[in-house]
């Protein structure tokens, strides 16, 4: 049997590179400068998810809640008023989200450094 060592490491230059140092840049989030367009824009984009995470949370909660309403005889004054806060509530984040949505759409058109 022949050694190919020779043929096969032709081109690779692997003990070279392992002589260089590398460097890698890392980002921890939340440290990034939010000077730069995109920069502000990504951060635009995590608030409206969170807000979209949160709205979703509360229709769950909002469903258990019906649920053990329409499960329950005679539901107490108490449980209905909950209901009604947690409806409120998701009616308020929707309208903020409308609303970010709406201006990330509206943004850069009235950006006057275009």
């Amino acid at each position: 049997m022949r050694d190919r060592t020779h043929e096969l490491r032709q081109g690779d230059d692997s003990s070279d590179e392992e002589d260089k140092e590398r460097v890698a840049l890392v980002v921890h989030p939340g440290t990034a400068r939010l000077g730069s367009p995109d920069e502000e824009f990504f951060h635009k984009v995590r608030t409206i998810r969170q807000t979209i995470v949160k709205l979703g949370n509360k229709v769950q909660e909002l469903e258990k809640q019906q649920v053990t309403i329409l499960a329950t005889p005679l539901p107490e004054e108490s449980m209905k008023q909950e209901l009604q806060n947690l409806r409120d509530e998701i009616k308020q984040l929707g309208r903020e989200i409308r609303l970010q949505l709406k201006g990330e759409l509206l943004g850069p058109q009235t950006d006057p450094s275009l």
